[in-house]
């Protein structure tokens, strides 16, 4: 017989608690004991809640709720809806569900299953993950690199941020933590730290990034929006392409918004990736075909190229792409020189055995704006190379700009197409190198700190360039072939091959405050000069010292060169120049120290030649070739050591037509001055073409007096013979000495020619004396006198006697030693 258990009676149990641990439940007909915790999680999570008789059934989706008939319609739970904001519980207010509360669960445990790696986990939850709940993560394996992912029952991603809403930094998970975290839209924010190591370690790297950021961002405008890095660079140059390569491609290709990618200091090696390579160490490092808006950060970060036939940045495509703080370093291969040029430039593809049409460091071929920033280049044959649009030299994309650039031993530093704006400041180039176009040939290509190329182009719109040094560059610091309006200021050029050339700018622009100091090339470069203007209009130059002592050179050389467009060559105004000069290299000689040709309506004004050392030149200072109304103002001939040229100033050529010059007789070499006339060792080379000469002051010369017979001249012997004249407008004075040394050749009556003048054309004559006569009989109580004969070149030697003049014949001079001593004033209409 079995026995009777009598029932638990809850009046019999006298303890009572206000939470409980256990339960008696029934289970299909059967007592059993049940947690109270599993019976939360059931109520909550699994099955409608019944509150007073009314059921709160279940739904994933709001739609799903609404989509549902229901008899009792009081509440409702929605829990796992696409939208977080819809998910919570629901009342029915009589015509429709309205969300009236959060659902009640707020905590979840996940399970990580260390499934997948230790930056992408595969973790499973009890509940859904909605907006706002908080869970649960261990770290079954300590995280290497960032971002670190985590997906949850084979469904959604999340990305793991701090509580700041940065990516973990690699190593910031470690085995074995227990991760607190908030669910908010696709992320899982910490509520719990990072590995406390790799949070000091990212604290000091990131506080020494902001430090030199805010140090070499100083003046300069970047947008910074976000940072990333180039992670695992290590001395293997393939791995370090591929590195390059995975950055741009998860965050430079995106074209997100300005991001930085950021490069660790100190020097990496970079091979060309496969897919781009032409030959064993040819090709490209990176492709940029999509995306930008990128700037690249170094830390003092060197980039070495495994060759020379290297394009190490190819912009392709990609826009406003950035480099900064950065080194590109090519010496260890040196410049890639005497290589023949591709005759086709394929982008990015290059000839096996040439490079990629010779090494660059960075190279745009299309997409829009380079900008460089505190970067260095060493060794490249282009350091950087825009082509605006390669496919259309007509079209003007984007700008170009450069701010404290440097190049050491390059060939081209800016070799620049067709960008729209140019703007270089604070740029220094060191011992730039000429280009030789192929080996073994005569072609050179001469390299240049700037190089505005290919002048059949579209003009660039607006071109600036302020504080470039250069230093021992073998051709010139700066040419530009094209540009619209140009503005070029305080450039200094010391040691190099030429200076400043340019050519080609349609709307005018200025050259200012410069000083150029050449250096001998005459061994590879017969066209030196200090500056050079070609094919321009309405361009001023002003404030500028140019020393060419020891080369063959010239100082300032404006010319035309294939230009035909009305607006070039004209217009062109030079002021306040100083050129210096010693001839000392025989082929200098020759060169002048401004020289202009094909002008027209072109103005100097203050120019000073110094003229060092005692060799001639057989040119002028100033030299005019077949110009129209040039105009030169206050030029000086500054000869210290008097070389014989000393007096000379402008020379007009035959062809120049109705040009003006307005001098001081102050400016013509120590109060020199040859004979004025049409000869090239004229002072001022005047009376040709119409042109019109004034000189300011009183003007001093020397000429050689002539003893003659106004029947016979003759051809008479003289000990010593010597003239002097001043000249102050149309006045001129004359005197000096004749000594004869024997009989007298000539017959008539005697005169005085050789003057520098011819006399005006006027109805009066004028008087001069004779302050000295021996060797000629003259009656008792004669006066001997000159008389300057109108519209001649010559003085009458006349002679008073008792109130009559008269001539004196040659018959009244009886010796061989003869003596006149004169001194006269006349007036002139010759010019200057």
């Amino acid at each position: 017989m079995n026995a009777i258990i009598p029932p638990v009676m809850t009046t019999n149990i006298s303890h009572q608690v206000p939470v409980s641990d256990e339960l008696l439940v029934n289970r299909d007909g059967s007592t059993a004991v049940q947690t109270t915790n599993d019976l939360a999680v059931q109520l909550a999570a699994t099955s409608p809640l019944d509150l007073g008789g009314f059921q709160a059934p279940l739904f994933a989706t709001e739609a799903a709720l609404n989509a549902a008939v229901l008899t009792n319609k009081v509440s409702a739970w929605v829990y796992d809806d696409p939208g977080a904001d819809k998910n919570g519980i629901w009342s029915w207010d009589g015509t429709a569900w309205v969300w009236t509360l959060p659902l009640p669960y707020s905590i979840s445990v996940l399970r990580n299953a260390g499934a997948e790696t230790p930056n992408a986990i595969v973790a499973t939850s009890k509940v859904p993950l909605v907006e706002g709940l908080i869970v649960v993560l261990p770290i079954t394996a300590t995280t290497t690199a960032t971002p670190v992912t985590v997906k949850v029952n084979g469904g959604k991603t999340f990305i793991i941020k701090t509580l700041t809403g940065n990516d973990i930094i690699p190593g910031g998970l470690v085995e074995q933590m227990m991760v607190l975290a908030l669910v908010s839209g696709d992320n899982l924010r910490l509520i719990s730290d990072q590995a406390s190591a790799a949070i000091v370690a990212a604290a000091e790297n990131a506080a020494e990034r902001a430090e030199q950021a805010a140090e070499s961002l100083e003046g300069v405008s970047f947008s910074i929006l976000n940072t990333r890095y180039v992670t695992g660079l290590t001395a293997d140059p393939v791995n370090n392409s591929q590195r390059l390569l995975a950055a741009w491609a998860e965050w430079g290709a995106l074209n997100a918004g300005r991001i930085d990618i950021n490069f660790p200091a100190g020097s990496y090696k970079f091979s060309p990736i496969q897919a781009y390579a032409v030959g064993v160490d040819e090709g490209l490092i990176l492709p940029m075909s999509a995306g930008g808006r990128v700037n690249f950060v170094g830390r003092g970060t060197i980039l070495i190229p495994a060759s020379n036939r290297i394009e190490m940045f190819v912009q392709d495509g990609a826009v406003e792409i950035g480099y900064h703080n950065l080194t590109f370093d090519n010496s260890q291969n040196g410049v890639l020189q005497n290589t023949a040029k591709p005759a086709v430039l394929t982008k990015g593809g290059g000839v096996a055995g040439l490079g990629n049409a010779a090494n660059a460091a960075i190279r745009q071929y299309r997409g829009a704006t380079v900008e460089l920033d505190d970067v260095v280049f060493r060794s490249f044959n282009v350091c950087l190379n825009y082509y605006g649009n390669f496919d259309n030299n007509q079209s003007l994309v984007g700008r170009v700009r450069s701010n404290q650039v440097r190049t050491e031993g390059c060939c081209f530093g800016h070799l620049l197409h067709q960008e729209r704006e140019l703007t270089m400041t604070n740029g220094v180039c060191l011992d730039n190198l000429d280009s030789i176009n192929s080996s073994g040939s005569t072609l050179r290509d001469p390299g240049h700190f700037l190089y505005q190329t290919d002048r059949d182009g579209a003009k660039p719109q607006l071109v600036t360039i302020n504080g470039i040094q250069s230093r021992g560059g073998q051709s010139s610091a700066l040419k530009l072939r094209k540009g619209q309006t140009v503005t070029i200021s305080d450039v200094v050029v010391s040691g190099d091959g030429r200076g400043i050339e340019i050519s080609n700018i349609q709307n005018g622009g200025a050259i200012s405050n410069f000083s150029i100091k050449l250096a001998d090339f005459s061994s590879i470069d017969t066209n030196q000069n200090g500056l050079e203007v070609s094919d321009c209009g309405e361009l001023e130059v002003q404030n500028g010292v140019i020393d060419i002592r020891g080369c063959n050179a010239w100082g300032v050389r404006v010319r035309r060169d294939i230009g035909s467009e009305n607006w070039q060559n004209t217009g062109q105004t030079f002021t306040h120049l100083t050129v210096i000069h010693d001839f000392a290299l025989p082929t200098g000689v020759g060169k002048a120290a401004f020289i202009a040709s094909n002008q027209a309506d072109l103005i100097l004004e203050d120019f000073r030649f110094v003229h060092k050392g005692v060799i001639a030149n057989t040119r002028h200072p100033v030299d005019i070739a077949s110009c129209t109304r040039a105009r030169i103002f206050d030029v000086t001939h500054d000869a210290p050591s008097n070389p014989t040229d000393r007096a000379t100033l402008i020379s007009f050529d035959d062809a120049s037509v109705n040009c003006f010059a307005d001098v001081y007789s102050s400016g013509l070499g120590h109060g020199l001055i040859a004979t004025v006339g049409t000869t090239s060792a004229s002072s001022v080379r005047a009376n040709v073409g119409g042109h019109k000469v004034l000189v300011d002051g009183d003007l001093f010369g020397s000429f050689t007096p002539d003893l003659i017979g106004l029947t016979t001249a003759g051809t008479n012997s003289y000990s010593s013979r010597s003239g002097d004249f001043s000249r102050n407008g149309r006045r001129v004075r004359v005197w000096g000495q004749i000594t004869l040394n024997a009989a007298l050749a000539s017959t008539g009556n005697l005169a005085i020619s050789g003057l520098p003048y011819a006399v005006r054309n006027r109805s009066a004559d004028f008087r001069g004396e004779v302050s000295f006569l021996s060797g000629v009989t003259l009656s008792q109580g004669s006066i001997p006198f000159l008389l300057s004969v109108r519209a001649q070149s010559y003085m009458a030697l006349r002679k008073l006697d008792g109130g009559t003049a008269s001539a004196i014949p040659a018959g009244s001079i009886s010796g061989a030693a003869a003596q006149i001593i004169f001194d006269c004033e006349y007036e002139t209409d010759d010019p200057f």
